[in-house]
């Protein structure tokens, strides 16, 4: 998959299976090997072609990342037909960050908040809720002075009820 994103890297779709790949390596096979490095390195590669996928379908999105744009105005360039990549991206880069420290969580808040909220309204039925629970799921883990859990409980519910069958939905 690596190799046919460097000969084809303007097909999203190919990002997007590269970055489930180390997804799914990192979380599936290297999260409970007792040394961390494999594993991040596998959500940063992750992360990256998650990047990738948008940035070869939307070429506003490049545009905007490329000039460091606030994840606001990144929200705002993205579109329908981003939304799969979109939630490889920023669930890559939720599973870095917890694989490193708090502080690395924290600094993506912005980016986390804005594409989950981008996310939500682009195609809230995305893999089996996957906004819902994306979001669900960082606002029980992030720090947030006063808590959010009582959020985030109410958006794993909706996700269970919206996708009872779904695993992945009861597991977080």
């Amino acid at each position: 998959l690596a190799e046919a994103t460097q000969l084809a890297p303007e097909r999203p779709e190919l990002h997007i299976k590269l970055s489930e790949a180390w997804y799914l390596l990192g979380d599936g096979f290297l999260r409970y090997n007792s040394r961390y490095g494999p594993m991040r390195k596998a959500f940063r590669a992750a992360t990256q072609a998650g990047e990738n996928a948008i940035s070869a379908q939307n070429p506003a999105f490049r545009d905007a990342l490329c000039r460091r744009k606030s994840p606001a105005e990144l929200a705002k360039v993205l579109r329908k037909e981003d939304a799969l990549a979109i939630y490889t991206w920023v669930a890559a880069l939720g599973r870095l960050g917890l694989s490193e420290n708090v502080v690395t969580v924290l600094q993506h808040d912005r980016l986390f908040q804005a594409l989950g909220m981008v996310l939500s309204k682009l195609d809230p039925t995305l893999y089996f809720s996957a906004a819902k629970r994306f979001m669900g799921a960082y606002y029980s883990r992030a720090p947030f002075p006063g808590g959010r859990l009582a959020e985030a409980e109410r958006l794993l519910s909706e996700a269970i009820t919206e996708e009872p069958r779904f695993f992945g939905n009861r597991t977080l």
